[in-house]
């Protein structure tokens, strides 16, 4: 898992436009075949090189709490079929992949696996560790 420089910036210093882990709208993005980059700021940076297959509503109940960043488990509805998903991103949903900022990337399991789930057409559950999405 890591955290983009752009957003730990964000979160440092509330003066540079700090994203509200609380309030913000706050998504996933599954993807197939991304690298991570620490110079990625926004989606539309993630989504060079990389396939998108679908994404989440906001994250319902976020909380912060002693530097960790957690919320429900979240369902995607019907990801399309004949993919697999090897990438999580956390970001702040805008309505624009140029302003939505990126926040955090998942390519492993709890069990530090590498992320590899085919996709069938079917509802997708991201269930997230009971320890928290992220932690400052």
């Amino acid at each position: 898992m890591n955290l983009y420089p752009a957003y730990l910036e964000r979160a440092l210093d509330p003066g540079a436009g700090a994203i509200d882990m609380n309030t913000d709208d706050i998504r996933i993005i599954l993807l197939n075949g991304y690298t991570y980059d620490a110079t990625d700021v926004f989606v539309a940076d993630v989504l060079v090189g990389a396939t998108e297959l679908d994404r989440s509503t906001a994250l319902q109940n976020p909380t912060v709490t002693n530097g960790v960043f957690d919320a429900d488990n979240i369902t995607v509805a019907t990801v399309g079929p004949g993919a697999a998903i090897t990438d999580v991103v956390v970001f702040k949903h805008t309505g624009s992949d140029a302003t939505a900022r990126v926040i955090a990337h998942i390519d492993e399991d709890q069990s530090a696996v590498a992320l590899s789930l085919a996709t069938n057409g079917s509802d997708i559950l991201v269930s997230f560790s009971g320890s928290g999405i992220f932690t400052l």
